[in-house]
Parts: C-alpha cells; structure tokens; sequence
C-alpha cells in the first residue's frame, strides 16, 4: 500500500509542474510543461485561468487529463473537475471525481480516488485531504492486490485491506492506518485499530517487524517478534527472539554491513532446550544454536575474494525451528580473478551433513582446491588455444584422503561454410595424476574395512571432435524462430577410467541441453 500511497499524493503536486511526492521523476519547473484543450480563457478582471474540454497536461512521461481545469490566482487555488486521471511514468494509472487545491500546497481535497499500479494493484477512497502543508488524509481506503471477476466486477476479490482513515505524514515520513480490516471474499477475518510504516521515501528505520506464529508437539506454540535496529546508514541488526511454551526463548538474529568494497552478513541462533541423541534418548538443557555467514569483498577490478560459514549444533534444529529445510551445509572461503576470457580460483570447502544416516567425520574437507581456465586470442585458421588446470587436496576425519592434479589443454578452429552452416573442429588431451591414501579397488567407497596404503596413479585421454551447425532463421518482424538442427561426432581410445582413481566428484551424472555436447558429461573431472 506504500508505493499506492505516493502515486495518490502524485495528484496534488502534479498540477502547475509541482514535485511529485512517491514519484518516479518528480515535475520540475525548469521543464517544459505542455497543456492542450479545447478552450482557453484568461479573465483578467477576475484574474482565472480556465481550460475546457479534454484538458491535457503533460511533462516529460507524466500526463494528467480532466475536462476542466481552473486556477483561480486571487484566491491561490487550482481545480480539476470532471474525468481527473493521472498517467504515471512507471505505468500507475490515477483517477478521481474532482482535485482541488491551493498554490502553495497547505490544503488541498480530492473525491473518489482510485489507482490502479502497474500490476495491477488497486486502492480507493472515498477523498483524500491534504493539510497543513504536512498530512494527507484518506477516508475510508480500500486496498486489494487482486484482479476483479470479469464476469461480475462487483463482487468482492480473493482478499482486500480497509481502513476507515489513512493518513501520510511527510515531515515523519510515516503512514498510518486507523480502524483497519482485512477481508477474504467480502468477509472481514482480522481487525487493528491502528498500525503504521514508513512511507515509500524511506529506505530504513527501527521498528517492529511482522510477527510470526507457529507450533508443533515440540515446541508448542511459538512466537516470532523481530526488531529491525537501524545502527547508521552502512549497518543495521535484526534480533528476533522465538518464544515457545515447551522449550526456552530462542534468541535469533541479523547483523549486515555495507563495506568500502563489500558486504558482510550474520545470521545466527542459540537457545537452550532438549535434544534427541542418535540414541533415541533425550539430553534435557543442551545448547543449541547455528551460524550462517556470507562476506564479499572486492580486492581490486580484477580480483575478488569472500566466504560462506554454515555450521549447526545438531542434525535437526534448523528444521525444527524453520530456519532452514537444508540437508547438507556447505561453508567455503575463496578469492577469485576475472581478466578478458581468463579466470583463476583457490577454494577451501566444509561440509555439514544433517541427514541421519550421514557420517560427519567420512565428510570431505577440500582445502585447497585451485583452477585455472585460460582461452587464448584467435590464432591459426582463427583457431583458440585453451587450457585448464587444477590441484585438490580432500582429506576426511574418517576415510581415504587424496590429491589430483589435472591439466587439460587443446585447440578449437572455428569454420563457416558457404551455405551457412557452421563447423567446429576440437581436439584435447586431458591428463591427471592422483595420489590417494586409504582408498580401496572400488572408487566409490570412501571408507574401506581394510585400506590400501598410499598409491599413484593416473590418467591421459585425447579426444578429438567435430560438430556441425546449420542454423535457420526466420524473420517476422516483431521476433524471430531459429531452428538450428546440431550433430556431432567424438573420438578417444577405447579404455575407461582406471579403478585405483577415486571417485569424489562425478558421482551423479548430468545429461541435460547445457552440456549434451561437452566431451565431458559428468560434473567434475574424476570421471571422463
């Protein structure tokens, strides 16, 4: 209702190039304001302007039309009588009955106002009133986010706010609402007597939040009531206390911070209350709580560098407070470059299983991870070289550890054909040496009953590709169709990959239209 608020205060400022309050670009009296009508009458000796018949008025993209405009200089006040409508920039259409107002804009009065938003959001009022150059009132407003039956227009929508009195404060930038329902099919269903926000001018302020209510056989009922503390304009906290009547208050919250060359944001929990062990019994009075971090920072034009952290104190307390429905917790910290075509990365990655059959200590713990991609400028038969690099080393608790260095590099040449179709030709060899401790003869168990010891072993695969394009285009005027049939052909040695490589991050494979003519279809570069 915000945004609807400011469109409405649009008519009193809109006429004689005043500021538009909520308006996307506001009227400016260093623009030219153009007005059309079917007459134009100066009386000088009463000292009114009067335009009639299809009056328009229009600056820039805003356009206000009426079948009469009067402005009466002795008395300092304009009217608009008859058919008022207001066309707003952003597409926000306003009409209303009659507008009138003085010069100074202390008072003014509109009847039977109604918006309709460019989503087709609508809010009415019997009149609004504007005073002491301050407030704005209207009587009896009707909110409604919902289209209209086209069958029968005056029936009720889905669901609709009203409040007898809706009044803007533009000094305190505040909009409240007085004796206000809310209705789902005509049938009112919840009553404030009063409740108030910051009007659309203001980005932040302190204050209360919605509450939030729920409950389960757990927790009992809960309660969520959040306040937003505004600290200044780069930082602001959030602390939202979870009040249950089975277990304690959870004290909840947000911090965030808008940095020189980043951004950094804190979410977190903690309580005291029960917990079921994997053993079925309950630890009465445990702490429990989680973390959920994310920080990027921009180190200069090319690099960049950030971190994730998400941790929890147990397998099922984010569910059970509805923080998150998440089953695997992923935290990271990286920098990485961007340079043309080129890109570099270094990685270190945690993980958090909260499934109840996931062992914690058999979970990887990646650090570090490097990649390099390198795509060379056209070369011979405007050809591109390209390489791609990368180290990992993945350790576990509980479970075979192990190292691979992977380098993949080749050459594309690019070719169109007289006819318009399109070649490309590819060839690349792709090699990579593991070093693996505690592993077994099968790649996919990571934690044997009777481990190898250390082992080296590795990989070489060139591959070399055709692919052939023949797009067709059709050209409507409007929009275009392209049906461009694609083939391919891949050739590589007939052998798989050797059982001593493990298997960490090919497990699932991805067949999809993004990557059905990769050479690789799997999603890392343990399996080819």
């Amino acid at each position: 209702m915000r945004g609807a608020m400011g469109i409405v205060l649009a008519l009193f400022l809109l006429l004689g190039s005043i500021c538009a309050a909520g308006a996307a670009e506001p009227p400016s009296r260093d623009v030219p304001t153009l007005i059309t009508a079917d007459e134009m009458i100066y009386d000088q000796e009463k000292e009114v302007v009067t335009a009639r018949g299809n009056v328009e008025i229009s600056q820039n993209e805003r356009v206000l039309r009426a079948d009469e405009v009067v402005y009466r200089v002795e008395q300092g006040k304009v009217t608009a009588t008859g058919n008022v409508s207001l066309l707003e920039p952003s597409g926000e259409v306003v009409f209303a009955d009659n507008v009138e107002l003085d010069d100074q804009l202390a008072t003014g009065f509109i009847e039977r106002v109604r918006v309709l938003m460019r989503d087709e959001t609508r809010i009415a009022a019997s009149s609004a009133k504007r005073r002491d150059g301050r407030y704005t009132v209207l009587k009896d407003g009707v909110f409604s986010p919902c289209k209209l039956c086209r069958d029968n227009p005056e029936e009720p929508p889905l669901w609709q706010i009203k409040a007898r009195e809706v009044t803007h404060d533009q000094e305190e930038k505040r909009i409240e609402y007085r004796d206000a329902w809310m209705e789902f099919y005509g049938l009112p269903v919840f009553y404030t007597p009063y409740f108030e926000h910051p009007d659309p001018t203001v980005d932040r302020q302190s204050g209360f939040l919605p509450p939030r209510a729920g409950g389960g056989d757990n927790l009992g009922f809960t309660l969520e009531v959040p306040y937003f503390y505004v600290i200044d304009e780069t930082k602001d906290l959030t602390v939202a206390p979870i009040i249950t009547t089975k277990q304690s208050v959870v004290l909840a919250g947000e911090y965030r911070q808008l940095l020189e060359r980043g951004a950094l944001a804190v979410n977190g929990s903690g309580t005291v209350a029960d917990r079921e062990r994997d053993n079925g019994n309950v630890a009465e009075d445990q702490f429990r709580g989680h973390i959920d971090a994310t920080g990027r920072f921009n180190i200069d034009p090319t690099w960049r560098s950030g971190f994730d952290l998400r941790r929890t104190t147990d397998d099922t307390y984010l569910r059970l407070y509805d923080f998150s429905a998440d089953r695997t917790l992923t935290s990271r910290l990286f920098v990485e470059g961007f340079r043309q075509r080129n890109y570099a990365a270094a990685n270190a990655y945690a993980y958090q299983g909260l499934r109840e059959e996931d062992d914690n200590d058999e979970f990887p713990i990646i650090a570090p991870s490097f990649d390099y991609n390198y795509v060379g400028e056209p070369g011979y038969a405007n050809g591109k070289v390209f390489a791609d690099g990368g180290l990992r080393v993945l350790s576990r608790i509980d479970g075979r550890d192990n190292r691979r260095l992977s380098l993949t590099g080749g050459y594309e040449i690019p070719y169109t054909g007289p006819i318009g179709d399109v070649y490309n030709l590819k060839a690349q060899v792709q090699a990579d040496g593991y070093w693996t401790h505690g592993g077994s003869s099968d790649p996919q168990e990571i934690n044997p009953d009777n481990p190898d010891g250390n082992d080296l072993t590795g990989r070489v695969l060139p591959q070399i590709g055709l692919q052939w394009r023949y797009p067709w285009i059709q050209d409507n005027g409007s929009w275009q169709q392209i049906v461009e049939p694609i083939g391919q052909v891949v050739v590589a040695p007939p052998f798989g990959n050797p059982d001593e490589i493990p298997n960490e991050d090919s497990i699932d494979f991805e067949f999809d239209d993004s990557n059905i003519f990769e050479f690789n279809r799997f999603p890392g570069n343990d399996r080819a």
